[in-house]
């Protein structure tokens, strides 16, 4: 887990979103839930039926649910970050409006991390593989709020493979750099692997994905295999303008030119 945070906290600072000192969950009014939930019980009857108890006495719902005046309107709302009676954990955000509690943006996942400033922050998401998947998500929305309502839109996801090899440790300061090969395979691992099946897919071996000459990513550390082949735990730029999608994984460092700026 400790490389998810490292990877949103590294995208984050390259993409211009550094975390700003309004911190949203420090406006969390714990002492106010209960007057909140009796004002809104009506609107839910869903988690009523879902945790299968008394919202008022269910510890585990009570710390799911984070008070804060999401939309600056002088009425109470909150974020809902918790159980879903279904595999992977489950965010809402609800808004306090003159016709009652409004559940709006639904998404799936464990938040990590919030902050931003009033009207507009940033949600890092991180989404475990359901099902079988063989990928977990770490996503950074962006969340604009005007009164009332709130649009969420993607700024950046990053897949990493369940079975990929975690690196021990990481450079002091990420090293960019860009492919200089046709093609060149992220792996699962620091080695060349052609003969395991490792994942739910079409061919046996590590390889993940392909990248040509000229993608760009960021090296976080590196591991040695048996042969002496260096290899880089990196992050991978998306591919596309249409998928913000970041891919860690390993390289052989040997055809990849480090980017020096003056």
């Amino acid at each position: 887990m400790k490389w998810w945070i490292t990877v949103c906290v590294l995208l984050s600072a390259l993409q211009g979103h550094a975390q700003e000192p309004w911190h949203l969950w420090t406006q969390h009014h714990p002492y106010e839930l209960d007057a909140f939930l009796t004002e809104h019980l009506d609107s839910l009857g869903h988690y009523t039926g879902m945790i299968a108890g008394d919202v008022f006495t269910n510890d585990a719902f009570r710390r799911s649910i984070h008070l804060m005046d999401l939309d600056q309107d002088g009425d109470m709302d909150a974020i809902y970050s918790g159980f879903s009676g279904a595999e992977s954990e489950y965010i809402e955000f609800w808004l306090a409006t003159a016709t009652g509690l409004q559940r709006q943006t639904p998404m799936w996942g464990e938040i990590k991390e919030i902050y931003g400033t009033p009207g507009r922050f940033f949600v890092d998401v991180f989404e475990p593989g359901c099902c079988a998947a063989n990928y977990n998500h770490h996503v950074l929305y962006c969340v604009e709020v005007s009164r009332d309502a709130i649009a969420v839109g993607t700024v950046k996801r990053t897949a990493t493979a369940i079975a990929e090899t975690e690196p021990f440790w990481s450079f002091a300061e990420p090293i960019p750099f860009e492919v200089t090969q046709a093609e060149y395979h992220l792996r699962l691992g620091p080695e060349i692997n052609t003969t395991d099946w490792l994942m739910d897919s079409e061919e046996p071996g590590n390889a993940i994905a392909v990248y040509s000459t000229g993608m760009r990513g960021v090296a976080l550390s590196q591991a040695t295999d048996d042969t002496g082949r260096v290899w880089w735990y990196v992050v991978m730029e998306p591919t596309s303008a249409s998928d913000p999608t970041y891919c860690t994984g390993w390289m052989s460092s040997r055809f990849l030119r480090v980017i020096t700026h003056d």
